[in-house]
C-alpha cells in the first residue's frame, strides 16, 4: 500500500578543488558553500548527490536569503 511520506531529503557532498568542504542536506550545504564563495569567489565547487552520483548545479549569488 502506497504511504503519503515525503521522499528524503537529497544527501549531498561538496568539494572545492579536491578538498570535501561540506556534506549534508541541501540547506546546510547550500549555507556553507555560500559562505565559502564569498571568501573565495573563485573557488571551483562540485557538488555531488551522494545516491545517484549525479553533480547537482546550485545558483550561489546573491544574498545568503536569496540563495536558501
Amino acid at each position: 500500500m502506497p504511504t503519503d511520506t515525503p521522499a528524503p531529503l537529497p544527501r549531498l557532498t561538496a568539494f572545492a578543488g579536491q578538498r570535501n568542504v561540506a556534506a549534508g542536506a541541501l540547506h546546510a550545504v547550500a549555507q556553507s558553500l555560500k559562505a565559502l564563495v564569498t571568501r573565495d569567489p573563485d573557488a571551483q565547487i562540485l557538488i555531488v548527490d551522494d545516491v545517484s552520483g549525479s553533480q547537482v548545479d546550485l545558483n550561489l549569488h546573491g544574498s545568503l536569503a536569496q540563495v536558501l
